[in-house]
């Protein structure tokens, strides 16, 4: 267990020098949101004025070694927990939140309102 708290601690370390390079208050999109923890180093560091969330919170049993596929989630039933969870917890930030695949949500952002 002390192993993947170094790695994760390591990733949040590397992920927030990477996010501190983007500028503050930007309009930006987070494709593939899981539970949401980069979400929140997102909202933390960057502090987007506007966000778009970018998942389909679906599972996909033929990728059973994935988190959405059985290896954490085990059902829709678990996928659709998982995705209220995250309106709860950015509830009061007001995500754009797109439940679909990353193809599908480029028809619903509009062009250029990105940074």
């Amino acid at each position: 267990m002390n192993e993947v708290r170094r790695r994760v601690s390591e990733f949040n370390r590397i992920a927030a020098a990477w996010l501190e390079q983007l500028p503050k208050h930007s309009r930006g999109a987070e494709i593939g949101v899981w539970k949401g923890d980069f979400t929140q180093l997102i909202y933390d560091i960057v502090q987007p004025t506007e966000l778009h969330l970018v998942d389909p919170w679906e599972f996909q049993p033929d990728f059973a070694h994935c988190m959405y596929g059985g290896k954490v989630a085990k059902s829709q039933a678990d996928m659709n927990m998982i995705h209220a969870h995250v309106m709860t917890r950015f509830e009061a930030h007001k995500p754009q939140v797109h439940r679909c695949y990353s193809s599908s949500a480029l028809d619903e952002i509009e062009d250029e309102s990105l940074d």
